[in-house]
């Protein structure tokens, strides 16, 4: 039951606007205690004067506008309820006193009491108002009382009459002036906790801020230091030393690090090796050999053993961390594994001038760096070792088609033709000087006494087997720019053509001789006789190699004795 009638007391709150908020508690207040107020002043005037149907009746009248307030006010109606109960008690107050007395009437002194109300509920100008037309009331009252107008009072005042006006003046007066300054009070403090709370949420935004700049920041120079290692993969691709140098430089001015270096495992995995470095300390280091054993001595040995990063925030508080004379600002430092298919290759190790600097999204962003730098330096080193692979390659099946050229030229054969408008005829021993100087540096030259002659190189694989002299008739111009080139292409297409030539005549060479083989060693294999056999291997052999005279001879396990 008190629970429901303090729920019927509550005054209703409308969320986000706290000046309505405000006037409707002040509403609510005042409107509860009229009605204890005025059912108070009631019971004292009916005990006092003994004035019950004149008394019900002003009771009455100025109980309904509490009343309807009150309803309009639950539903949400504040300044309607603000303004019904006010203009309602004005109108009973005013009406009652012209008819009560006059001006003379005590009750007039209490349209003060309302003008406050006003002044609370209504604001400044609602009390200006409300006194403004309180004073033309009053004025207009007493004219028409100095014209008897007005009927004459139902009962005069006396002294007791003032005696409880001005009680119940004073304690409407006080009550409304101490709700006013509780009100007051309240909305102070209130504006205090949204001042606070408001410059609580600025600190917790401007923090937000930072961090979320501090974030922006840290993934443009992680995107930025990301893309740098893409373009200096690429720019230093096949030559490792020169990546790791571009790394170490371009993580350095991304980030501002004092010292930036990249050290690598030797062969036995014993030692890590100081390839890198982006501070002129560090550059000093390599050029004394520096070098930190796994395992043993410094962070970076730690690291290289164990394949997990270490971080030293204050490297004066940390028993790992191993100082060197060529670095003498660092205060912090952060080693991270050069990690390639779960093997440890190196170590990426950072120093900075300042403590504390390096935060756990610092350690990530830095750690994905080292990975991508460790398959960066996986793919160029690769790369070297399949360039080295090809060009050994190259260079062997090069020797091997010279040397297959040159067996082949020496075998006798005399490969040359010369060709004109009238025949194409086979030539021997045609060496112009031109075509001398071509042979010998392998690259087109026109002859000096003639411009018209040019004299191309025919290659296979690298090696010049021969050369094309042209010449031109006397009335042509000399050869141009194009006109070489087409020259140069056409050659490289005849020794493509050559080469493969000669790889078909190898073939069936190949395949001449293995049927040749078979053949003889089947004839052979059809005796078990070992005269007979003997016999057919001298005749077949003599045969196929085309000799005229072939000798067989078997010796005794004694070769001296048989010789």
């Amino acid at each position: 039951m008190f629970k429901s009638i303090r729920q019927l007391l509550k005054p209703p709150v409308f969320e986000g606007d706290e000046e309505k908020n405000r006037v409707a508690a002040l509403t609510n207040t005042i409107l509860v205690a009229l009605v204890v107020l005025i059912t108070m002043a009631a019971l004292v005037v009916v005990v006092a004067l003994r004035n019950y149907v004149m008394m019900g009746m002003i009771y009455v009248s100025m109980m309904l506008p509490v009343g309807i307030s009150i309803g309009l006010l639950r539903r949400g109606h504040v300044r309607a309820a603000a303004v019904i109960v006010i203009a309602a008690l004005w109108l009973i107050l005013v009406g009652s006193g012209a008819f009560i007395g006059g001006v003379t009437n005590a009750g007039y002194t209490t349209v003060v009491i309302v003008i406050i109300m006003a002044a609370l509920l209504l604001g400044g100008r609602g009390g200006l108002m409300l006194a403004g037309l309180s004073a033309v009331a009053v004025i207009g009252v007493y004219i028409a009382g100095e014209l008897d107008l007005l009927p004459p009072p139902l009962r005069p005042d006396d002294s007791l009459s003032y005696f409880i006006n001005h009680l119940l003046n004073y304690a409407i007066s006080g009550s409304l002036l101490y709700l006013a300054m509780t009100s007051l009070a309240a909305t102070l403090r209130r504006a205090r906790q949204l001042a606070a709370e408001s410059e609580r949420q600025q600190a917790e935004l401007r923090e937000l801020v930072q961090v979320r700049t501090q974030d922006l920041t840290r993934n443009a120079n992680y995107l930025a230091a990301t893309t740098s290692l893409a373009r200096e993969s690429a720019a230093a691709m096949g030559d490792p030393e020169e990546f790791l140098e571009r790394v170490v430089k371009r993580l350095s001015e991304q980030f501002n690090f004092y010292h930036t270096g990249i050290f690598l495992l030797d062969q036995a995995r014993e030692w890590a090796e100081l390839r890198a470095a982006s501070s002129l300390g560090g550059q000093q280091l390599i050029a004394n050999g520096h070098r930190l054993r796994v395992g043993a001595e410094g962070m970076v040995g730690d690291v290289a053993y164990r394949g997990t990063y270490r971080l030293a925030a204050d490297v004066s508080q940390d028993g790992v961390y191993m100082a060197v004379p060529e670095l003498p600002d660092t205060r912090a430092e952060l080693a991270l594994p050069l990690r390639v298919h779960n093997e440890i290759v190196g170590v990426l190790d950072i120093q900075s001038a300042e403590p504390g600097v390096f935060s756990p999204q610092d350690v990530l962003t830095l750690q994905s760096l080292a990975d991508q730098i460790a398959v960066a330096l996986s793919n160029s080193q690769l790369l070297v070792q399949v360039q080295a692979a090809a060009e050994f390659e190259r260079r062997a099946y090069s020797e091997a088609t010279g040397q297959a050229w040159q067996t082949l030229l020496k075998a006798g054969q005399s490969l040359g033709f010369y060709s004109n408008v009238q025949a194409t005829m086979p030539i021997s021993d045609l060496w112009r000087p031109e075509m001398r100087t071509a042979l010998q540096t392998g690259s087109t030259v026109k002859a000096t006494e003639d411009v018209k002659s040019l004299a191309v190189p025919v290659k296979v694989r690298g090696e010049v087997i021969g050369v094309i002299d042209f010449a031109k008739a006397d009335t042509d111009s000399a050869w141009t720019g194009e006109e070489v080139a087409l020259v140069e292409s056409l050659t490289e297409q005849l020794g493509v053509a050559l080469d493969s030539a000669r790889l078909y005549q190898d073939t069936q060479r190949r395949a001449v001789q293995e049927r040749l083989v078979g053949e003889v060693t089947s004839r052979m294999r059809e005796s078990l006789d070992m005269e007979t056999v003997l016999k057919t291997a001298a005749q077949e052999m003599r045969q196929v190699l085309g000799v005229s005279e072939l000798h067989i001879r078997l010796t005794s396990p004694d070769k001296e004795a048989a010789l």
